[in-house]
């Protein structure tokens, strides 16, 4: 993954939340981004638990993880770990130890996200539940350094991967949406040359992490869109996919049926940005397996019975081998604390709490292109790592006991286990 610089973004003048980023930008001088920057040197074990490093689903009775500075070095069985002499020792007291929690939908700066509403530092405690990388799948134009920026001003953000605005054409999602005006959270693009145009200079102007793009028709559609709306052409989608796939960069929709699903898959995308709430047939499914599309979950948004085909979606297509990751779609539900009400819901659809768990990180990891420094506990990854009191795989609720949060190496305050 790039570096990239941090400077003064250039805006028209924006009040609001939107002045509050571009004047976050104006004090950052060093490079901001989700990244793999060192924490210092220094060796550290933990040791006393079950190890699930997610590479699988199963666990080892008792296993240690060893990391010198914002790196892992040892993982696996505790009599196979030598550790370090004079290293730090952290004691799991038969907790789970394992990877930090990837959310891979989020907005941070949406109009009625806690970050806009509340003010102040929402970050920190998200980092302190177990969450060490959330993923910002649409935010204002002009503004994603900013906003990584303020994020990483924070006492102990999560790492932060940004989107930037959300591609679309004139009158089409996003700015469609009724219940609040969020038109500035798209660009609007003409043509395969002016989207290409559009990508190349998000990615490198901007900034962003990954490129998101709406499909969605509009028809019988969680707005409800009795005629329908303009989206983008199969040749201008291919026009950005080809050029953020030139510059290292993943590309997700915005889809909620099964035709979208297929645009998705025909253009090469590599991500859904939710699980459509209408129900999929196989062959779509089957097609949007051989293309690779991972699909990320926000079943709780949708809600019941209105939603009921989510999860259902999401599990018929983990069984023919889709690759599915954790999204949730805040502040469509609560933030700044671990996402327990979308890992129910992946239960009730038929997940079983270690498939939760690959999907909340390893999976997750796949979704933002960061596999090979996250997800798994693994030698060489970077040091993201959790122990949870109890037993997660036994019931999903032990996760809202987390006792020791690692991110890149840097072992975080929590507050006392009765004001989380």
């Amino acid at each position: 993954m790039r570096c990239r610089g941090v400077g003064r973004p250039t805006a028209p003048e924006l009040g609001g939340l939107a002045g509050l980023l571009l004047a976050a930008s104006l004090t950052a001088t060093a490079c901001t981004e989700a990244s793999v920057a060192g924490a210092g040197a220094g060796t550290v074990a933990i040791i006393n638990g079950r190890l699930f490093d997610a590479t699988g689903t199963t666990a080892i009775n008792d296993g240690a993880v060893v990391f010198v500075g914002n790196r892992i070095t040892a993982v696996g069985p505790a009599a196979e770990i030598e550790i370090p002499a004079g290293a730090r020792i952290i004691d799991a007291n038969g907790g789970l130890i394992m990877p930090g929690v990837i959310d891979n939908h989020m907005h941070a700066f949406w109009p009625d996200s806690p970050l806009t509403i509340e003010g102040g530092d929402t970050m920190t405690p998200w980092l302190q539940a177990g969450v060490t990388t959330l993923v910002d799948t649409g935010s204002i134009r002009h503004t994603a350094r900013a906003g990584r920026a303020l994020v990483n001003s924070m006492a102990h953000p999560p790492r932060f991967f940004m989107a930037g605005p959300i591609l679309t054409v004139p009158g089409g999602y996003p700015t469609t949406r009724r219940e609040f005006d969020i038109a500035m959270y798209a660009w609007t693009v003409e043509g395969p040359e002016d989207a290409a145009k559009v990508t190349a200079t998000i990615i490198e102007q901007e900034g962003v992490d990954l490129i998101k793009v709406a499909i969605e028709t509009g028809f019988d559609s969680d707005y409800d869109s009795t005629e329908g709306w303009p989206t983008l052409s199969m040749d201008e989608l291919r026009a950005i996919v080809d050029a953020a796939h030139e510059r290292g960069v993943m590309v997700r929709a915005h889809v909620t049926n099964p035709g979208e699903v297929l645009a998705a898959a025909r253009a090469g995308l590599d991500v859904l940005a939710h699980t459509p709430i209408h129900e999929i047939p196989d062959e779509v499914l089957d097609e949007a397996l051989e293309a690779g599309l991972i699909f990320i979950s926000t079943v709780n948004i949708w809600g019941y019975p209105r939603g009921g085909p989510v999860g259902p979606n999401l599990y018929r297509y983990h069984q023919k081998g889709g690759i599915v990751a954790l999204g949730t779609d805040v502040p469509y539900q609560p933030g700044s604390r671990m996402p327990i009400g979308e890992f129910e819901l992946f239960i009730e659809a038929g997940f079983s709490p270690a498939e939760v768990l690959v999907a909340s990180t390893r999976n997750s990891a796949m979704a933002i292109g960061m596999l090979d420094d996250l997800g798994t506990l693994e030698v060489g990854k970077l040091a993201d790592i959790i122990v949870v009191d109890g037993d997660p795989l036994a019931d999903i609720h032990a996760m809202e006991n987390v006792s020791v949060v690692v991110r890149d190496g840097e072992i975080i305050p929590l507050p006392p286990s009765s004001e989380r």
